[in-house]
Parts: C-alpha cells; sequence; structure tokens
C-alpha cells in the first residue's frame, strides 16, 4: 500500500512539472518597459608571492689570489641588506673570488577598486486576472457590484433610521 501511495506521488511530481519563464509570463503577467541599470562597486586585492632567486658568479684575479695563499688570510665576508643577501670568498684551489646574492621571496599586493555595471532582465509584473477565463472574470466584477449595492443599501438604510422624524 506504502508502495502504491509513493509510487502515485512521484507520478504526480512528474506530471505536474515546473513552470518555464516564458510559460509563467505568459499566462500571469506582462513584461515591463523599464530597464534597470545596476552598478556594484567592489574592492579586489591581488596577493602575489614573487620567490627568492639566487646569482653566484666567479671572478678570475690570479695577483689577489697570490697575495692570499702566501699571507694565510681568509678573505671571506657577507653583506645583508633587507632582502637581498650578499656573499663573497676566495676559491684558493682554483685561483677564483666567488661571489654568491641571494634575494628573499617577497609579496606584493595590489588593492583595487573595480567597477562593474550590468543591466538586469525585464521585469515582470504579475497580474492574476489575466489568467482568469472570461466566466470567472464576471462573476469577480459580479461580486464586486454585489458588495458595492450591500454597501449602499446599509447607507441609505442608517440615513432613513435617523432622520425619519
Amino acid at each position: 500500500m506504502a508502495k502504491v501511495i509513493l509510487t502515485l506521488l512521484v507520478l504526480t511530481f512528474f506530471v505536474n512539472g515546473c513552470i518555464t519563464y516564458r510559460q509563467c509570463v505568459d499566462k500571469f503577467g506582462y513584461l515591463s518597459r523599464d530597464t534597470v541599470r545596476i552598478t556594484v562597486r567592489d574592492t579586489v586585492r591581488i596577493v602575489h608571492v614573487l620567490p627568492g632567486d639566487s646569482l653566484e658568479t666567479e671572478i678570475n684575479i690570479d695577483s689577489l689570489c697570490a697575495r692570499v695563499a702566501s699571507s694565510k688570510l681568509q678573505i671571506e665576508d657577507s653583506l645583508q641588506r633587507n632582502r637581498l643577501t650578499l656573499r663573497w670568498w676566495v676559491d684558493r684551489y682554483n685561483r677564483l673570488l666567488k661571489v654568491r646574492a641571494v634575494q628573499k621571496a617577497d609579496t606584493i599586493t595590489i588593492t583595487k577598486i573595480v567597477e562593474v555595471q550590468g543591466e538586469c532582465p525585464p521585469q515582470v509584473v504579475l497580474d492574476p486576472a489575466k489568467s482568469l477565463p472570461w466566466h470567472s472574470r464576471l462573476w469577480n466584477s459580479f461580486q464586486t457590484f454585489s458588495a458595492w449595492v450591500v454597501v449602499a443599501g446599509l447607507a441609505i438604510l442608517l440615513f432613513y433610521l435617523l432622520f425619519k422624524r
């Protein structure tokens, strides 16, 4: 029994279906002639990380290497600034001055106000009376007329009862 009821419910949902936008406009209303334009302003933040990089080079300097080899001095030093580290040293075996520069990673943030304009689709003005058949509209008009006749009759009766003397 439960399966039959469930099957009937599911079948009812599938048979009824949904109404499309166009069918809804045709049946219940009409499209407005006004066009609506909207403007949206938003702040966009773009964060970009620049990766660090390094550079290593060597310079052949025989005269400096000969002087360092005879005096047994170590030439090795480094310099560090905000985003760059520079280090240099002498390679005695290959007679080269080696330099290495290392850049630290950096983050760039760009903030920009973006304005986007768009046009909305036309508005649907719903008119429930449009979908009624002619006899229903006639009946609604008769009901309105009857209500006014009753109100007028009550007003005449009240006027007569108040001022009959």
